[in-house]
């Protein structure tokens, strides 16, 4: 014979049982989901598509009333299978109900991020975090540290003009530093400040120098050199020093050219060497004589 199903009348839970246990407990079950103790034959109902199937049997019951030992421990048994089933469909019922609950915080969480954004696009204010009380407790130290901020700023545009003033007052000696001279060239440029002369005749090359008699112009000598400025600045054309001397390196004539003389054959006259510029000079000089047989060259400020 096939199973039967009946339904609970206290719970209203249908199951399956079957017609040997009924038969031997005189139809007494008890529910397996609230425990109520009820006839099944006086329950039994037809099975149907919307009949609801438990994974557990229900609890029969013994037709006597006066139930052994050995029914008794069966009892205990089946009441803690029961127990046990009972509390995992509890624990299921909490863990979906916190799951819930979980789901419903991170979309409150969501809505409230979203909120803080659109705020901060409109007022770039800074917003307490809502969800504890630790960080809401720290609003009045956030307020203090922004009504703060303007007297910070001052504070730094103070420091910032006092430092511009030192720069201004010592621009020229700042100058006078090539790590500095740069950054200064553009400041004073805009501000009008003073700028030192740049100057280190060791930065300045001679080479290419050359003393030949000149072919048309006699008791002449016809000196060509190349000058150029190797420093990363601008610096003025130096004074040039020529000195001759006999077989016994004893001098027999020497002369200072000014550079505003060896630059009258120039195309664009410039005070200035500008950085990496080259000069070729190409002058002529008095004869100094037979017994000048050797000649240098010296840079002067």
């Amino acid at each position: 014979m096939s199973d039967i199903v009946t339904r609970c009348p206290e719970c209203n839970i249908a199951f399956r049982a079957e017609p040997s246990q009924l038969s031997a407990a005189a139809g007494l079950v008890r529910c397996g989901t609230c425990l109520a103790v009820f006839n099944a034959v006086e329950h039994i109902e037809q099975p149907g598509s919307d009949t609801i199937n438990v994974d557990y049997l229900p609890y029969v019951l013994d037709k006597f009333e006066d139930l052994g030992e050995a029914t008794d421990q069966l009892e205990e048994q089946l009441n803690s299978v029961l127990d046990g089933r009972l509390e995992q469909e509890i624990d299921h019922e909490i863990m979906d109900t916190e799951l819930v609950s979980s789901a419903e915080n991170h979309g409150k969480f969501g809505d409230m991020l979203g909120q803080i954004l659109e705020d901060s696009v409109s007022d770039q204010a800074d917003l307490p975090n809502p969800f504890t009380l630790d960080e809401a407790l720290t609003q009045p130290e956030v307020e203090s540290t922004r009504s703060r901020l303007p007297a910070f700023a001052a504070l730094l545009l103070a420091l910032s003009v006092l430092a511009a003033a030192l720069v201004y007052v010592n621009s020229a000696r700042l100058s006078l530093n090539p790590q500095y001279r740069s950054s200064l060239e553009i400041l004073c440029q805009h501000a009008g400040c003073a700028m030192a002369e740049y100057r280190n005749l060791t930065e300045i090359e001679v080479t290419q120098l050359t003393m030949l008699s000149h072919p048309q112009l006699t008791g002449s000598i016809s000196m060509q050199l190349l000058v150029t400025n190797r420093s990363a600045h601008s610096q003025r054309f130096p004074k040039l020093k020529i000195v001759f001397t006999d077989l016994e390196q004893q001098p027999v004539a020497q002369r200072i050219i000014p550079a505003a003389e060896y630059q009258l054959k120039q195309p664009a006259q410039s005070r200035l060497m500008k950085p990496g510029q080259q000069t070729r000079i190409d002058m002529q000089l008095v004869d100094p004589g037979p017994a000048a047989i050797n000649y240098s060259i010296k840079l002067l400020d």
